[in-house]
């Protein structure tokens, strides 16, 4: 917008502020340097001008404020919007000093707005916004930024939290709002204690045809295998859709236990998928419900990253064996995260992720969760085996506490992932399990000779082996401290 239209927009600015905004504007070259500078706060002598920076393609908010103001100008700026107050605790990118006034460019391309805090005469300027009810006194803020909705011509992102809603209207006029912004590629969408429709959802997705990137997460909500799979089935026409995230606290059946999963058989139809989360959250899964994961993928997906967290679901090695025959169809895969905590998992089903992972070569971060199963030095000793066999892998994290691993386990387990050639960063976690002093010095000297480890964490603690004398951990201890190479270091025994 020209300067004399955003002057005709300021109220209450003396003419010697308008004299001296000229001379900024003309030496900073703004017309060139910023695009859509049309909106602001105004807190009397200071101006907040929003928009975009289109050198650096980003978000800013310019703050002109004015020096040498006299005690009595500085005492109104004490009052000032929340948008004010959140801006200052950005950080700046640029400040410039012109005459007696200064002008500070703030970086937004990172900011998300809440319902609160968006004035509908700078809406369009906002890219990310998070809807959010807490309690009865939010549904006022979230109606009146609904129906602003239509003016978010650069709105990109969208999080929405609907917590305990008795007034499902109130739900319904959001997203039908939300349904209009074709422009919108991200949508979170959390529920707690609501019920929720998936055909109407469904409805409300539809138009959102560049949607690249969808969360759902539910929490206490009854959800049913059947109505989730029609939702996921009606995903397929959304070519652009890279990165899906699911996450549920409980699964009901529809006819059988064994159909409880059969919502995963559409996934693959999903073919643009780069970034996949899964996240069942004790839903009682058996053995049974896994079978799903075997045919989860194509041979053609192009699945690029995968977080798969069982937590607290008994799945056995069987389970675990049909969610590794999903996963060795992922070649391309670059980043794997599995949590199976509490799955009565056995050497068997380690053996058998083991095999799975020496066909996803392209892994370079790999994080296992495998805390209180029934794991020992068979499978585990494998599984280190496989895993040197990694080459791309930099970055490894393994959480496997509450097993019956012991120091042999422990020594060769720690001798074959030091092979891996390109590691740069390990984590450990492996309290409660059966080490001496001894396998623990040995395994810290294993990491101590790797030059390569630039960020290392190791947990050993509450082993039922180690004894109160732990003297001859103190040199290896202090030469993992002392090694120039490696830049953070913790380590617990």
């Amino acid at each position: 917008m020209e300067l004399e239209k955003i002057k005709k927009q300021i109220n209450g600015l003396q003419p010697q502020v308008f004299q001296a905004l000229d001379q900024i504007f003309c030496q900073l070259n703004l017309g060139s340097r910023y695009e859509q500078l049309s909106y602001f706060v105004n807190n009397n002598n200071k101006l907040i001008l929003l928009g975009n920076n289109k050198i650096q393609n980003i978000k800013v908010a310019l703050e002109i404020f004015q020096l040498n103001a006299q005690d009595e100008l500085k005492n109104q700026f004490k009052k000032e919007n929340k948008i004010v107050q959140k801006l200052k605790k950005l950080r700046i990118n640029e400040c410039f000093f012109v005459n007696d006034f200064k002008l500070v460019e703030y970086y937004l391309e990172d900011y998300q707005f809440s319902q609160n805090e968006v004035k509908s005469e700078f809406i369009n300027l906002v890219s990310r916004l998070q809807i959010q009810y807490q309690d009865k006194k939010d549904t006022q803020s979230i109606l009146q930024i609904a129906s602003k909705l239509n003016l978010a011509t650069d709105l990109k992102q969208i999080a929405t939290e609907f917590n305990k809603v008795e007034n499902f209207e109130l739900i319904d006029k959001t997203y039908i709002e939300i349904s209009k912004l074709v422009s919108l590629n991200r949508l979170e969408i959390i529920f707690y204690e609501c019920e929720l429709d998936f055909q109407k959802l469904s409805e409300y997705l539809a138009p959102l045809l560049i949607l690249e990137n969808l969360d759902i997460k539910l929490n206490s909500i009854k959800v049913f295998p059947k109505d989730l799979h029609n939702f996921i089935s009606g995903l397929e026409g959304f070519e652009r859709l890279k990165s899906f995230n699911l996450y549920l606290d409980e699964l009901h059946q529809d006819q059988s236990e064994e159909d409880k999963l059969n919502f995963l058989d559409c996934l693959y139809k999903l073919k643009h998928l780069e970034n996949l989360e899964i996240q069942l959250f004790s839903c009682q899964l058996q053995p049974e419900n896994c079978l799903p994961f075997s045919n989860l993928f194509s041979e053609e997906n192009k699945l690029q990253s995968l977080k798969l967290n069982l937590y607290g679901n008994q799945i056995g090695s069987q389970g675990l064996c049909s969610i590794s025959q999903g996963i060795q169809k992922l070649q391309n895969l670059k980043k794997l995260q599995l949590t199976f905590c509490y799955g009565q998992i056995n050497d068997e089903g380690i053996v058998t992720l083991g095999n799975s992972l020496t066909l996803c070569n392209q892994i370079k971060y790999l994080y296992l969760h495998l805390q209180q199963n029934q794991i020992g030095n068979e499978g585990f000793i494998y599984l280190g085996e496989k895993i040197s066999n990694l080459k791309c892998l930099t970055e490894l994290e393994i959480f496997s506490s509450v097993n019956q691993i012991n120091s042999e386990g422990l020594t060769l387990f720690t001798k074959s992932i030091m092979k891996c050639p390109n590691l740069i960063s390990l984590t450990f976690g492996l309290s409660y399990n059966h080490f001496s002093v001894q396998a623990i010095q040995q395994s810290l000297q294993e990491i101590l000779v790797n030059k390569r480890l630039i960020k290392v964490s190791l947990d050993y603690s509450n082993s039922e082996e180690v004894h109160n004398d732990t003297s001859a951990l103190k040199y290896a201890l202090k030469k993992i401290f002392l090694n120039k190479n490696c830049v953070e270091a913790e380590v617990f025994v």
